[in-house]
Order: structure tokens, then sequence, then C-alpha cells
């Protein structure tokens, strides 16, 4: 039985939180937001006063963009004449300013084929992301950024990734080139950036969309078929566990669960269970987790209220849930918190299972005054109540969207 819902008030007072605890990396997410700032401009060319969001304005009227802070009268004089010019003004006025702004760095002349090449590929990206209805233009702004990136290459500076010629070529389904062109740089500078380049295209992460309402990209996801999308995974796992040996054989949490993803978007389940097997102890409340599909902090929410954890998967779970409660209980040093969040897991799986007598059991180990004050006291009296109610239902997790 799934309930959909929006954890907004139950959980308004919960905030975005990570908490390093004696080697336990805690996550507690919920909703937040990011005001958009209003400043208020005036267009250097007419005059014209304004408010806008953007750091890099553009006048309304004149269309102007603002590239910079401040401009010399010479400067002003010669591009007054531009933005005023007939091929300036055919320009169509539902383009993006970024399409506008390469337009100007060719007529206006000086500017080098990368700071074009740069803004024709961010023009593009505005237009995927907005879903543009001028083909014309978002054609344009592909080849455009292209060329000129290609004509900026070999890039002076060796440390530079060329992330936007490589996304460019994704996106007009040129993958033999992206392929050569980001394999080629320098291992010994750029080996993360290549395994991050092939994970980014890889597309294994949840989608944005199904969180914030929003799916930002920086390439065109439609253009990558299903045989070159399996392709870029597989070169993804292969960069990244070579990142992982560069590394002598550790890695992060975000390094662990992009394996984790990789090997799921390629049906390899058992090398999940292998790695998970393998992994560093400070990670078992993530695992617990991932086998729950909760995530933590949010006891009875699942990421995916479709397809439900398996029996097998929430064995696995109460199984490093149990080692978790018996590594923290015998670590002197953990705290209460730590000793908590580890019975909570415990008693979560134990519920999920319909181990009802077990999971009571289980919580009946946290004395309700040590978490009294804490972010876990939600969790703990929403278990004890499915619990004592014999409920194993679960309710899809949504997060509150991100405002901007």
């Amino acid at each position: 039985m799934i309930r959909k819902w929006a954890i907004i008030m139950e959980k308004k007072s919960r905030k975005l939180s990570a908490m390093v605890v004696a080697g336990l990396t805690l996550y507690v997410t919920n909703g937040f937001s990011v005001p958009a700032i209003e400043k208020d401009y005036i267009c250097p060319i007419g005059k014209e006063k304004f408010r806008s969001i953007d750091y890099s304005p553009q006048c309304p009227t004149n269309k102007f963009v603002m590239f910079k802070n401040e401009f010399t009268k010479e400067e002003l004089k010669k591009y007054e004449k531009i933005i005023n010019s007939k091929e300036y003004k055919a320009v169509p006025k539902t383009s993006p300013k970024e399409y506008y702004l390469g337009r100007f760095y060719e007529m206006a002349g000086g500017f080098s084929d990368k700071e074009i090449g740069e803004t024709y590929y961010k023009a593009y990206r505005a237009q995927i992301n907005w879903n543009s209805e001028n083909t014309n233009i978002l054609k344009e702004s592909l080849t455009k950024g292209i060329s000129y990136l290609e004509k900026s290459l070999p890039m002076e500076n060796k440390s530079e990734f060329p992330w936007s010629l490589a996304y460019l070529y994704i996106s007009n389904k040129e993958f033999d080139k992206a392929n050569a062109l980001v394999e080629k740089q320098d291992k010994n500078i750029h080996l993360e950036r290549i395994a991050n380049f092939y994970y980014s295209v890889s597309d294994v992460e949840k989608s944005k969309e199904n969180y914030y309402g929003y799916d930002y990209m920086d390439f065109d996801k439609e253009s990558i078929d299903k045989e070159t999308k399996k392709e870029f995974r597989e070169k993804a796992l292969y960069y990244l566990q070579d990142v992982i040996k560069k590394n002598k054989g550790r890695y992060s949490e975000e390094e662990l669960f992009r394996q984790v993803n990789l090997y799921k978007s390629l049906g390899n389940e058992r090398s999940i269970d292998e790695l998970f097997s393998k992994a560093p102890s400070e990670y078992r409340s993530l695992i617990v987790s991932y086998y729950l599909d909760e995530p933590i902090g949010s006891i009875g929410d699942v990421y995916d209220g479709k397809k439900l954890a398996t029996e097998d998967n929430l064995k696995k779970a109460l199984s490093y849930a149990d080692k978790l409660v018996k590594m923290i209980s015998k670590n002197n040093s953990a705290d209460k918190i730590q000793y908590n969040l580890s019975i909570i897991l415990k008693a979560e799986a134990e519920r999920r299972l319909g181990k009802f007598e077990e999971a009571s059991k289980t919580l009946n180990k946290i004395n309700i005054m040590d978490i009294k004050d804490t972010i876990y006291r939600y969790d703990f009296e929403r278990l004890k109540e499915l619990t004592e109610k014999k409920d194993s239902s679960v309710r899809e997790y949504t997060p509150l969207p991100i405002m901007y």
C-alpha cells in the first residue's frame, strides 16, 4: 500500500544538513528555498531603467547584454552602432540573451573563438532547457558552438577540460568525436573529469524532475540512443574505478553510490552486493537505506513508490542494520545519536518485513529522553505507531521544490 504525499508540515522543522559523527555520515534532507534577488539596473546604452535577477542582464528594449560591469565611452559608441544595426535587430525577440551575446561578439570583433563558442553553447543549453520553439536558432547555436570551440583547440591551458564541446558533440549525435575528445585528455590531470563526464551522460541518476519539478540539462539527453547509453555507462564505470585505483582503493560516499547506480543500470545487481560486502563499515547506514530505498531521516518514505524493495533486499537491509547495531554497541566512543539511528534503521527493516514483535523489541532499546530534542524523534514516534498497528506500508518521498 502506497500513500503518496508531500513532506511539508510534518517535517518543516527539518533542514538540509549533514552530520558526520565518528565516521558515520548521516544525511537528513528536506526541501529548502533559495530566494532570487532582483536588482535595479540602468542600461549603459539608452539609459533604460529595469530590474533583473541576472548577473549579466539584458536591456529589455534594445536587447544589449551587459556582459561586464563597466564600459568605456569608446566601447559604448561602437556597441551602440551594433545593437542599432539591421542585423542585430533582426535577431528573433524570443532568442535567449546568450544567443544575442554570441551574435554581438561576432559583430563586434576582438573576442576569442573560445569566448564566442562558450557563449553559443550557453545559448544552446538555455534553449533545450526552456523548450525553445525556434529550431533555426537552436540549430545555429549548436553548430556555431561546435565550430568556434573546435577552432579554439588545442587549449593553451592544459588544466582546462573541454566540457562544452564534448556536450555539444553529444547533442549533435557525434559520439565518436565526443569519445575521441574526452579520452585523449591527459589522464594524469583529468582522470576524475573524464569519469565525471561519462557519468553525466550515462543517465543513471534519478531525474531532478521527479523531486523538484525541473530537470536542468547540459546536453540533449534525447540524442543518446540505447546502445550508446550503455557504452557511456561502461566507460563511466571503467574510469570511475580507475580513479579509485589511483586513490589506492579509497572512495567517497558519492563514488560508492555512483558505482551502485552504474551497476544497476547495466543490470548487474550481484556486483552491487559484492561492492557493499567490501565497503568500509562507515557506509553501513547508507547501505541499509539503499536496500530499504528510503532516505535516512525519513522513515517509511520510499524513493520509488511504483517499485518497492523486494523481500530479498529487505532481508539484506536487516542484515546490515544488525551489523551496524553490533558495531556501534562495541564502540565505546559512539554516542547516543549513532546508536539510536542504528536502532531505528533495524526496527524499520523489521517492520517492512512484517516482523512487528521484533521491531517493537528493537525500539524498546531506545530511551525516549535520548531523542526528545533530536531530529530522530519524529521517526521514532512514527515507526512506533506503525509497528503497534502492524502496518508495513510506506509512502512516496516527495521533497519540497527548490525555489529560485
